[in-house]
Order: C-alpha cells, then sequence, then structure tokens
C-alpha cells in the first residue's frame, strides 16, 4: 500500500526511500526474501539516482553488497560496497558501511582489515548513538576476534554487544553473538557456561525462524558435545547445523561453510571416508564462490588428516598470507 501511495505521489525522494525500506525489510526478515528484496533494491536505487538522492544510493548500494555477502558472491558484493564507500559522510551510514565492509572481509580471513573497521564502525555509531549498530558490529567484531583465537578480547566485546542487545530489546540479533559466546566460554573451558548460552541461542534461533541463528546455535552445542565425548550427539547436532543453516535458497553462505567446517572435523574417523569426502568436497565449492580463504584452507586440512599427503601443498602459500595465529597453530601440527 505505501508503495502505490509513493507511486502516484510524483515525489522521487519519498518513493525511492518507500522503495529501500521495503527492500531492506525483506532482506533483514527472516531468510527466504532476498531475491525479491534485491529486485525492490535495484529499483529504489534506479529511483534515487534518477532523483539525485544520494544518500540513498548509497544505502541501496550497501544493502545489496549485504545481500551478495550473505549469498557468498564476494566479487560482487565488494563492487556494491566500493560504491557506497565512495560518497558516504558521516554518522550512522558510515557505520553501517564500515560494519558491512568489516564482515565481508572477515568472512575472507582478511582479519586485520576487517578488525579496524569493524572498531571504527563500532566508533562511529557510539558517536552517532546508534546502538543497534554497535551491537551489530562488535558481534562481528568479536566474530573475527573469536577466528584469530583472541579468546579474552572476543568475551569483552560480545559481552558488549550482548548488553547493547539487551538494552535495546533487539532479540532478532540475539543469536548471533550468543552462540558466538559460548564459544568463546567452550574454549576458556568453561563448559556449563558455554551450554546455557548455546541453549538459549538455539531455541531463540528456532522461535524467530531464522536458518542463520538455528545453524549457529546448533553448531555450537555440537562442539560442546565434541568437547565432552559425545560424539554420536556431536554428529547429530552438526549435521543438524548443516542442514537448517542452508534450509533456505539465500543462506548466509558463510555460516554454512563453517558449519560443515565443524561437521567435517567430528565425521573424521567416525564415518566412512565417501561421507567425509564429500563433505569436504561442499566446503571447498562454497568457500571457493566465496573467496573463503581460511575455509579452502581448513578443507585441505581435514583432506590431509584424511590421509592425503599433498593436500595442503597448494594451500600453503594462500594460509601464509591469513594473519590468523589460530590457523598457524594448526597447521603447525600437521607440518
Amino acid at each position: 500500500m505505501a508503495c502505490g501511495q509513493a507511486r502516484t505521489c510524483g515525489d522521487a525522494d519519498v518513493l525511492a526511500r518507500v522503495l529501500l525500506e521495503l527492500g531492506s525489510a525483506l532482506v533483514h526478515a527472516v531468510r527466504g526474501r532476498d531475491e525479491e528484496g534485491a529486485a525492490i533494491l535495484h529499483e529504489a536505487l534506479r529511483v534515487a539516482e534518477s532523483a539525485g538522492a544520494a544518500t540513498l544510493v548509497i544505502e541501496a548500494c550497501r544493502e545489496l553488497g549485504y545481500i551478495e555477502i550473505q549469498a557468498g558472491r564476494a566479487g560482487t558484493a565488494g563492487r556494491w560496497l566500493s560504491r557506497a564507500s565512495a560518497d558516504v559522510g558521516g554518522g550512522r551510514e558510515r557505520a553501517k558501511v564500515l560494519g558491512v565492509r568489516g564482515m565481508a572481509l572477515s568472512d575472507r580471513a582478511h582479519y586485520e582489515a576487517a578488525i579496524g573497521l569493524l572498531n571504527e564502525s563500532v566508533a562511529v555509531a557510539e558517536l552517532a548513538g546508534d546502538r543497534r549498530q554497535q551491537a551489530w558490529s562488535l558481534a562481528h567484531l568479536g566474530r573475527a576476534l573469536l577466528l584469530r583465537g583472541q579468546l579474552r578480547e572476543a568475551g569483552d566485546v560480545l559481552d558488549r554487544s550482548l548488553e547493547l542487545i539487551a538494552d535495546e530489546g533487539w532479540l532478532a540479533l540475539q543469536p548471533l553473538p550468543e552462540s558466538l559466546r559460548a564459544e568463546v566460554g567452550l574454549r576458556q573451558g568453561r563448559s556449563g557456561e558455554a551450554s546455557s548460552l548455546a541453549r538459549h541461542a538455539f531455541a531463540l534461533g528456532c522461535e524467530l525462524g531464522d536458518p542463520c541463528w538455528e545453524g549457529l546455535g546448533a553448531r555450537v552445542t555440537g562442539l560442546i558435545h565434541r568437547s565432552r565425548g559425545e560424539h554420536a550427539l556431536a554428529l547429530e547436532s552438526l549435521r543438524d547445523a548443516v542442514a537448517r543453516s542452508g534450509r533456505v535458497a539465500d543462506a548466509y553462505a558463510y555460516v554454512k561453510a563453517q558449519c560443515l567446517d565443524a561437521l567435517a572435523a567430528e565425521a573424521l574417523g567416525r564415518c566412512d571416508r565417501g561421507y567425509v569426502e564429500n563433505v569436504i568436497a561442499e566446503i571447498e565449492t562454497v568457500a571457493a564462490r566465496g573467496d573463503m580463504r581460511e575455509l579452502l584452507v581448513r578443507a585441505a586440512i581435514h583432506r590431509a588428516r584424511l590421509g592425503d599427503a599433498t593436500a595442503l601443498d597448494a594451500m600453503r602459500p594462500l594460509a601464509g598470507a591469513i594473519a590468523n595465529p589460530a590457523l598457524d597453530a594448526e597447521l603447525a601440527l600437521i607440518a
């Protein structure tokens, strides 16, 4: 109805804003509407360009870049985000663009650059009074720090993200930092705390009906079972994580690849070789399409542990270009 009224009012700025809000709502709601949302955002972009509405053009490009990140199309995402970054000023929109760029770089294992952008996003959002953007960027900053094995720092920023989420009553984001915080606790030896957080994150993800959050909650639950030697339960949870994270066509590709990675690690030595090879091949397919550099290296690690003595040879230059002490330590155990 709002779009229909905006089309008849004759004001291009109003129409572009309404289309942008509708497209964004479809993209950020429960997964499954990205294609429809993208079509509306492309229309919003065309209208904004014709009206000379620079701010709306930046917002549309940022949202289109976000869609491409979720889909694991790194090249296209980069082009949209470069365009959004070129003319962005300060304030809330700058914080949002910086946050999405940081997320994209983290997916591709450019951790130092990602951490820098996400820290900047947090600072700009705080100055702008945008507490939700602070929480979002802190959650993704915590993820990058966790992946690098910086557990204390990751725990601190994830705790701050969760505090802001509680203050804002923003349940739609909560399962992300909660699942990540559970993994931090698990790695720090606090299994009970991790289990409580994981249960809540998974339950809330299911209540929201969000495949990404369900997948992350099931993944960390599987990691907890694995740490306790409950391997049958771990396999069950990790298979469930993969199924949930990929159950819609526009699922977040990085989350699915992470779930596959955890499943491959648990399945080694416990499932037949053909099954494990299929899981590894799926990691490689998703990671190669999205330029997910660390996940490509991790797929090679799984192949090496499966008995392929040459699997890591071609990946060592790529691994050497990734600034991740946690990955270096894991590779050292195989060398």
